[in-house]
């Protein structure tokens, strides 16, 4: 979670670990390893329930 504006924290995978949330507002630049960790499950957990969207849409449109 972004402390500035409470927005969910974003990974953004470049050479160095770094961080920032989408409103561009300024973050931290490195990140631990730990916290890495987490947003990368936090990250993987919103992919996840998006699939689950797409899924789910592809079958409606499917049967009808």
């Amino acid at each position: 979670m972004c402390e500035e504006c409470l927005q969910p924290v974003q990974v953004r995978i470049q050479p160095a670990r770094t961080a920032g949330c989408m409103c561009g507002c300024t973050f931290r630049r490195f990140v631990s390893a730990d916290e890495e960790i987490e947003m990368l499950e936090q990250y993987k957990k919103q992919l996840n329930a998006e699939l689950r969207g797409v899924d789910e849409r592809i079958k409606e449109l499917k049967q009808g």
